[in-house]
């Protein structure tokens, strides 16, 4: 709840939505926490031919990384709209790189870099 945690004029969420069970809900608390903008770095991964349409992926056990901690990775636009969604104005990719889909079982994910902010804090 974030009348406990506070607000904070610049929140990192750095590595951690693809650990999130609820990634939609993980991210309205990073929005309620932000006064000004929220850094948020997490996994992505590439949908060919399909870089428009927001999806994200879910896995089962350990096919990211190896690391059966791992839930989710949303495409560039799936991470770009959860974040209009929750509340943030504005959007902005920083930066983001992201292999082709790989054959293999365990998957190498990309990584992007997002500034949301408020106009006005609402």
């Amino acid at each position: 709840d974030s009348t406990v945690l506070g607000n904070f004029d610049i929140v990192l969420f750095l590595g951690v939505l693809s650990h999130m069970e609820i990634p939609l809900d993980a991210r309205k608390r990073v929005a309620a926490a932000t006064k000004e903008l929220a850094v948020i770095e997490t996994a992505i991964f590439r949908t060919e031919n399909l870089e428009h349409l927001p999806l994200s992926r879910f896995f089962e056990l350990d096919e990211l990384n190896h690391d059966i901690s791992n839930w989710w990775t949303p495409n560039l636009a799936c991470l770009t709209a959860m974040c209009r969604a929750v509340g943030f104005e504005e959007v902005r990719v920083v930066e983001a790189q992201c292999p082709a889909p790989s054959e293999s079982k365990y998957e190498t994910s990309g990584r992007a870099i997002i500034h949301a902010s408020f106009s006005n804090k609402h």
